[in-house]
């Protein structure tokens, strides 16, 4: 069980490698922002699992096109659940996100994998340090060159991959709202 738990600790430095080697390199993020989230929905339990927290991110752009942008954010999260059980969770996770230009309104879609600590008491994902995915879309409204509200959703997933004594998973629906400061 331990070298699970190491194996899942290394592989999630792995997956914040490249954001982490951008800060280290001395690349400047294009942009910073702060969301706040509420999430629901669970495959754990009977009753649905609830949530909510708080999340700041930086971002750099990888490329861009007169009405495309890939940006690559690391987002930093913290957070509680409820209603099945009251737990904390912290999560790292690097992720893509393509915007479409469309003047002031820029839709995306967006995907990240990284690492979670959470403290479920009834062990019901096998560890407390696990592997967090999502997919999500949303859209970015700029009120002026140095402001942006933003708002999506995402189907998030967290789980131990098989690394612990069992691995049921945990799905949510994870709805956010933020603004964004552009450098």
């Amino acid at each position: 069980m331990r070298l699970r738990t190491i194996a899942a600790g290394l592989l999630a430095l792995l997956l914040t490698w490249p954001a982490s080697a951008a800060l280290a390199g001395g690349i400047k993020p294009s942009q910073w922002g702060i969301s706040g989230y509420y999430q629901a929905g669970a495959t754990l339990a009977p009753k649905n699992i609830k949530g909510a927290g708080v999340m700041v991110h930086a971002a750099w752009s990888l490329r861009q096109r007169p009405k495309m942008e890939l940006r690559l954010r690391l987002e930093a999260s913290a957070g509680t659940f409820w209603d099945y059980e009251t737990a904390s969770e912290v999560a790292l996770v690097p992720a893509l996100r393509v915007l479409v230009n469309l003047g002031a309104w820029q839709p995306y879609v967006e995907g990240g994998v990284g690492g979670s600590y959470s403290n479920f008491q009834r062990r019901d994902l096998g560890s407390d340090l696990n592997f967090l995915l999502f997919v999500g879309v949303g859209v970015r409204w700029r009120i002026s060159p140095s402001l942006a509200l933003e708002a999506g959703y995402r189907y998030r997933h967290l789980s131990n991959a098989n690394l612990g004594t069992s691995n049921p998973g945990l799905n949510t629906h994870q709805f956010l709202v933020g603004l964004v400061l552009p450098f």
